[in-house]
C-alpha cells in the first residue's frame, strides 16, 4: 500500500508522524512523507540527515503551509498535483487543521485515495468572530472532505464530530495522543533518583522551586499571561521561572522589566533535563490539542498547569494529575504555581500520580494500534 502524509514542517514531521510512519513503514508499506524546513531545521543538511536516517521512508520538500499569497500558493498546489500524480497513492494523511484544508480539496479531485484527516487540535476554540466563524468552516470542509478523521483525544472528538456528516467517522485511539510519548523509564522511584541527580548537575539546591514553560514566546500559548503572573514571585529568591523555548531577544520586546529570577533558554531539542530540574510546569494556553508537554513533563515527574479548556484537561485532572486555572486569570495562574509550590505533600501525590497516568501514552504500545485505526 502507498500512503502519503502531508505535514506542515520538518520538526513536526519528525515529533508526530514519524513514529507512525515507522510502523506503516515496517508492516510493508511505502510511505512517503511531504513536509518543510522550519525555524529549527533550516538547513539542506539538516533535511537530508533525516532523509538518511529515515532511509526507508521517502521524504518530499514541499511547504504546503497556508499561505495569504495566493500566487505563491498555487504554484505549491500545482507541485502538490503533480506528486500525487507520480505517487499515486492509496491513503492520504493529513494533518493539522488550517494546514488540510487545501491539500484534502486538492487531494479529493486529484486521487482515488482514501482520506485521512489528522486533526492535532480545534483552533476555532480559542478564537472570537469572525476567526471562530472562518475556523469553523474550515473544520466543516476537513470533515467533509475526508473518509476518515482521526483526532487526539474526546474533547477535540466531541468537538468535532458534531461538524461531520457522520460522527462515527470521527474517532480517536484511547487514552488520547498522536502517537504516544517515549518514556524515560516505567518506574517512579528511578525517576526520582534522576530528578535529584540533575538538579544536583545543575546547581539547583534543594529548597529551590523551579517552574519551566516550554513552547513558543505567543500569546495562545499564555506566555505573556505566565510572565505577568510571575510578578507574584519575583522577590522569592528561592523561585525560578525557566522559559524553554523564548530567547533573549524576545526579552528585549517584552515591555516589562523581569525579575532576577527568570531564565530564558530558547530552542533546546530535548526538554527532558529542564522537566526534571522542575517542580511544575505551566504552560496557561488559550487553546490547545492535547499539550504533549503535560504528559512529557508528567513522565519525568513534573507537576503540570493547565488552563481549564478542552483538550489538555484530557490529561491534567484538577487535584489529580496536576492543576488547572482560569484562562487568563493572572491571579488564578498565580494560585496554582503557589499551592504547588508551597505544599509539598500535595506535589509529590500529584507528581506520583501524573507519572503514572502518563505511562498509558507509551508510544509502543499506542502508536502501533494509531497506525492500525489509520489503515481500517
Amino acid at each position: 500500500m502507498k500512503i502519503l502524509h502531508l505535514t506542515p514542517d520538518l520538526n513536526f514531521a519528525i515529533k508526530f508522524v514519524l513514529p507512525i510512519a515507522e510502523i506503516q513503514s515496517a508492516d510493508g508499506n511505502q510511505v512517503t512523507i511531504c513536509t518543510h524546513s522550519n525555524e529549527y531545521q533550516t538547513s539542506a543538511q539538516a533535511f537530508e540527515s533525516i532523509r538518511l536516517e529515515y532511509h526507508q521512508i521517502r521524504f518530499i520538500k514541499l511547504n504546503l503551509k497556508f499561505q495569504l499569497n495566493a500566487f505563491v500558493y498555487f504554484r505549491l498546489v500545482i507541485s502538490l498535483v503533480r506528486e500525487l500524480r507520480l505517487i499515486e497513492p492509496d491513503v492520504i494523511i493529513s494533518h493539522t487543521s488550517l494546514d488540510s484544508f487545501i491539500p484534502l480539496i486538492v487531494s479529493r479531485f486529484a486521487t482515488n485515495a482514501k482520506l485521512v484527516y489528522f486533526n492535532h487540535g480545534v483552533p476555532f476554540l480559542g478564537y472570537d468572530f469572525p476567526l471562530r466563524v472562518v475556523f469553523k468552516f474550515i473544520e466543516f470542509i476537513n470533515l467533509r472532505i475526508a473518509h476518515l478523521t482521526l483526532t487526539i483525544g474526546e474533547s477535540m472528538r466531541a468537538c468535532l464530530a458534531p461538524l461531520a456528516s457522520n460522527h462515527k467517522r470521527v474517532v480517536f485511539v484511547p487514552p488520547g495522543s498522536a502517537c504516544g510519548i517515549r518514556l524515560i523509564t516505567s518506574d517512579y522511584e528511578q525517576i526520582v533518583k534522576m530528578r535529584k541527580e540533575t538538579r544536583h548537575a545543575r546547581g539547583i539546591s534543594n529548597d529551590e522551586r523551579v517552574v519551566v514553560y516550554v513552547g513558543r514566546p505567543v500569546k495562545r500559548k499564555g506566555y505573556f499571561d505566565l510572565l505577568e503572573a510571575w510578578d507574584a514571585f519575583k522577590d522569592k529568591n528561592n523561585y525560578r521561572l525557566i522559559l524553554v523555548g523564548p530567547a533573549e531577544a524576545d526579552m528585549i520586546r517584552l515591555d516589562k522589566r523581569l525579575s532576577s529570577n527568570v531564565h530564558f533558554l530558547g530552542y533546546q531539542s530535548d526538554p527532558t533535563p529542564f522537566y526534571l530540574i522542575a517542580d511544575v510546569l505551566c504552560i496557561p494556553s488559550h487553546h490547545e490539542g492535547l499539550g504533549y508537554c503535560y504528559i512529557e513533563a508528567s513522565a519525568a515527574g513534573c507537576v503540570p498547569i493547565c488552563s481549564k479548556i478542552p483538550g489538555p484537561t484530557d490529561f491534567v485532572k484538577h487535584g489529580e494529575t496536576g492543576m488547572t486555572c482560569r484562562t487568563g486569570d493572572l491571579r488564578s495562574i498565580a494560585d496554582s504555581i503557589s499551592v504547588v509550590l508551597a505544599d509539598k505533600q500535595l506535589r509529590e501525590r500529584l507528581a506520583r500520580n501524573a507519572f503514572l497516568h502518563a505511562l498509558s501514552y507509551e508510544r509502543t504500545s499506542l502508536a502501533p494500534k494509531i497506525s492500525s485505526a489509520i489503515q481500517q
